[in-house]
């Protein structure tokens, strides 16, 4: 039987739920590569300042792309082609976040007090989908939430915007 639901807990995963390492930044840089004999002059070097002023992974992406002179009639391939190679790369390297990340103090007995009341979990974050699910299960917190009704940084909208989405 379902546990009857009153309010909605919307997280974000990096800073909040886990922290430390590198992994996640370092993969991110590293994606570029997959276009690098297509696009001169990609630098990911401000990489982490860019990913925290877009809010999302894929207008961070574009940001990049942009800047290094990709036109508007390439950019969504490109884009995409970067994000599958991030996403297989946080895959590969799934053993390395969980060795150099932590969960926050606090975090697993919050979520457990929290999941004996009527309130759901979900995510809220700039992260790809399945980034931070692997995030969520690497760090073992995915049984806390309902990932599938969060709200991703592969949807380009504000957060404001996905917040909306993630409640409809």
């Amino acid at each position: 039987m379902e546990k009857p639901v009153s309010r909605f807990l919307l997280w974000d995963v990096w800073g909040t739920l886990v922290s430390g390492g590198s992994v996640s930044l370092q993969a991110f840089r590293d994606a570029f590569w997959v276009v690098s004999d297509l696009v001169d002059g990609v630098s990911t070097e401000d990489a982490g300042d860019v990913l925290d002023a877009a809010a999302s992974v894929d207008v961070a992406i574009s940001t990049i792309l942009q800047r290094a002179g990709v036109d508007s009639i390439n950019l969504s391939s490109y884009a995409k082609r970067v994000i599958r190679r991030y996403m297989a790369l946080m895959g590969e390297r799934r053993e390395q976040l969980r060795r150099d990340g932590s969960v926050q103090p606090g975090v697993y007995e919050l979520l457990a007090e929290i999941d004996n009341t009527a309130a759901l979990n979900t995510a809220l974050t700039g992260d790809a989908v399945q980034n931070a699910v692997l995030k969520f299960e690497t760090f073992r917190l995915s049984n806390f939430f309902d990932l599938e009704i969060g709200a991703y940084g592969t949807d380009r909208r504000p957060y404001i915007e996905r917040l909306d989405a993630a409640l409809d």
